[in-house]
């Protein structure tokens, strides 16, 4: 958990974290899946902390984002520009 909780840019709620980290990452290839995915996601943009136009957090909550198996999204593609810069 706690390579888990180092990687993982938002840290709140730690003890729900760790509660949801027991649950879903039993085995080491899920542990390993969902470290690769945090890296993966983060260098899409996906967990890349900031605040939307309403002031909330982008990034979801480590217990959310491990209850909801995000590490199994597909990192969104980013928009290209439609003129050159």
């Amino acid at each position: 958990f706690a390579e888990f909780w180092a990687a993982y840019p938002r840290h709140e709620a730690r003890a729900l974290a760790e509660a949801a980290w027991r649950t879903v990452a039993q085995d080491e290839p899920t542990q390993a899946a969902i470290l690769a995915a945090i890296e993966r996601q983060r260098k899409a943009g996906c967990l890349v902390p900031g605040r939307s136009s309403t002031g909330r957090d982008i990034v979801p909550l480590p217990a959310s984002w491990l209850r909801g198996r995000r590490w199994l999204d597909e990192p969104a593609v980013p928009p290209t520009p439609r003129f050159p810069i």
